[in-house]
């Protein structure tokens, strides 16, 4: 593993964590990369393939990922670890981490709610599925 501040992994490395949380899902070509990445980031962020390509290639070198024979890309061993160790640095930051605790659950939730208040035309359309979950939340809370 690449270390170096503070026993850390060099850099902050945004783009590459992505990419290995999208591997470690499933094996991926460089533009289903690029669409997951734009799906997942709500259109805010949409890389490039002169960003995208060279990467994936960088990290087939280093051995954190091998290309199949359809050209996707598949997480190694050494990616899954490096993963681990990025995941750990990053709790919390990226959208592709998981909650794991119902306050984290919570928080998530809050977030969104934060989203959609600053974006309330993201929500045109859904109106009746916000007003199920409403539902949902308060039979919960009422047990």
């Amino acid at each position: 593993m690449r270390r170096g501040f503070g026993g850390h992994m060099r850099g902050f490395g945004g783009l590459r964590t992505f990419v290995l949380y999208l591997l470690n899902e499933k094996p991926m070509k460089g533009s289903d990369v690029i669409k997951e990445l734009e799906t997942r980031t709500m259109s805010w962020w949409k890389p490039s393939p002169g960003t995208i390509y060279p990467l994936l290639s960088k990290m087939e070198q280093e051995g954190l990922c091998k290309r199949l024979e359809d050209n996707s890309y598949e997480i190694t061993d050494e990616g899954k670890e490096e993963l681990e160790s990025r995941s750990a640095f990053t709790r919390g930051f990226f959208p592709f981490d998981r909650a794991n605790t119902v306050s984290d659950m919570i928080r998530e939730i809050e977030n969104y709610i934060r989203f959609f208040t600053d974006a309330p035309e993201q929500v045109k359309g859904h109106e009746k599925e916000i007003e199920k979950l409403i539902q949902d939340l308060q039979q919960i809370i009422k047990k």
